[in-house]
């Protein structure tokens, strides 16, 4: 069956974020929640259904790329360093902060399905491209 896009019925929600670029959104799994990730140190987490900040999640750089675990228990963000952070969800709180051994800069992150480990995509420099697949503690 063939539906022409003036047939469907499509309602959205526009966010301007700060004043900062936007590099990585993303739902919870659950639908419940919206993480952004920004150019800027403030990059905020939504309650979707109201759009309303739930919580701030402050860095001393920018986020590259932002991804809720499988359960959405957990938030990690790839950080314009060498850190990948995961956030607790239940209270918005840093967990933990990884540091890779060869990238400064990290692109993008992504948890297995089981949320124990997680691929990184970094860079060093200019040059060097990459990944590394990281276990989380438990």
């Amino acid at each position: 069956m063939l539906l022409l896009a003036s047939t469907l019925s499509i309602s959205f929600y526009t966010k301007t974020t700060e004043s900062n670029i936007t590099n990585s959104v993303i739902f919870s799994n659950d639908g419940t929640l919206v993480a952004v990730g920004t150019t800027g140190i403030a990059h905020n987490i939504y309650t979707f259904s109201t759009m309303t900040v739930a919580a701030v999640y402050n860095t001393t750089v920018a986020v590259n790329s932002v991804i809720f675990s499988p359960d959405s228990q957990y938030i990690a963000y790839a950080l314009a360093s060498s850190a990948v952070q995961i956030l607790y969800v239940k209270n918005f709180s840093v967990l933990y902060t990884i540091t890779s051994p060869q990238f400064n800069s990290m692109n993008q992150v992504d948890f297995n399905n089981d949320s124990t480990r997680l691929i990184v995509c970094g860079k060093q420099g200019n040059a060097k491209l990459g990944y590394e697949i990281w276990n989380i503690p438990p």
